[in-house]
Order: C-alpha cells, then sequence, then structure tokens
C-alpha cells in the first residue's frame, strides 16, 4: 500500500513552532560560519526561536533576539544547545542558522547590534546574556520580562545612533531619591 502526504508549501514541520516575521525567519537566513571546536558561546539572532527536544517537541519559545546559548554540537541545519541566558537553563535543539558567534554582521535584521554587543565585551553587564526585547520606542530592553509586575531588578537598555548602538543608563524609579 502507498501512503502519500501533501503538504502546503506555507506550513511548516511539527516542531518549528509558530512561524518568525517574513524578515526574521531563520529559514530565510544564510547560516554564519560558526567556530570548530565545541563548547562554544553563540547568541540567538532571529526572533521567535522555538527550543525543541531530541524528538521535535517544542520546549520552549524565545521571543529575545541575543539570547546567550551554548553550543554543545553541531549538525548541518540544526545545533544541540544549553540556553544559559534563559530564566532556567534548558538543552534544546535549535535551527543553526539562528545562531551568532562572531562579530561580523550579515544579513539579519539584528546582525548589527549582536555585533555591537559583542565588540563590548565585558563592558556590558550579565543581562545581556538574556537577550533584548523591543519596547515601544524602538530601544532594546534586557532582560526580556523587564516589564513583568513585580520585577524590580536591573535593565539594560540600548538604542539605534546613527550607524552604530548606544547604552541609555535608565531612569530613575519614583522611589529613587
Amino acid at each position: 500500500m502507498l501512503l502519500l502526504a501533501c503538504v502546503e508549501p506555507s506550513s511548516q514541520p511539527p516542531g518549528d513552532g509558530p512561524p518568525a516575521a517574513p524578515d526574521q525567519d531563520p529559514r530565510r537566513l544564510e547560516p554564519l560560519a560558526l567556530p570548530d571546536t565545541l563548547p562554544f558561546t553563540a547568541w540567538t539572532r532571529t526572533t521567535p526561536i522555538t527550543l525543541v527536544d531530541e524528538h521535535g517537541t517544542p520546549l520552549l519559545v524565545l521571543d529575545a533576539i541575543g539570547v546567550e546559548v551554548e553550543v554543545q554540537r553541531l549538525l548541518v541545519d540544526r545545533a544541540w544547545v544549553t540556553c544559559t541566558g534563559c530564566r532556567a537553563e534548558v538543552d534544546a535543539w535549535v535551527q543553526r542558522s539562528a545562531l551568532f558567534a562572531g562579530d561580523a554582521a550579515a544579513d539579519g535584521p539584528s546582525d548589527p547590534l549582536l555585533a555591537w554587543l559583542s565588540a563590548q565585551g565585558d563592558a556590558l553587564t550579565g543581562l545581556r546574556r538574556h537577550g533584548f526585547t523591543v519596547a515601544e520606542d524602538g530601544a532594546w530592553i534586557s532582560p526580556p520580562w523587564h516589564d513583568e509586575g513585580g520585577y524590580g531588578g536591573d535593565t539594560l537598555v540600548i538604542r539605534a545612533e546613527g550607524a552604530g548602538f548606544v547604552r541609555v543608563e535608565p531612569a530613575p524609579s519614583p522611589e529613587d531619591p
């Protein structure tokens, strides 16, 4: 018996999560050069990114750019990572084209920001590892949960300025003297 399955070209394979915005779809980005020596640190370069387990079951969807991951294994189209920038570490597969590990901007819409962040080295706080979400005013803010009720920790704010980026010191809260 022959069984044929038809799939619409616009549908995604199971486990890939919700479709990304067309300009950030990791399937449309060229994979960047990655280090040959494992493990190495990389950052997510698209959003949303779905982390899946070894069976392709979604574990977590990252809605931030630049979330830190430790790459443990590389295949042609995906990487096994430990998400060290997540609230709790998660081991999962991600698409290889969704990873940024260098300092050179490529074809991704967020690659210039990631290149700038890489060039800063240790000058930025540990908040950078959690990635950035975009605020209504266009600033990039870390951690992604900065606006959740009850969060009173530090934030890291980055703005585009000219051809580059600058760190913006957060305004003091009304309770500060």
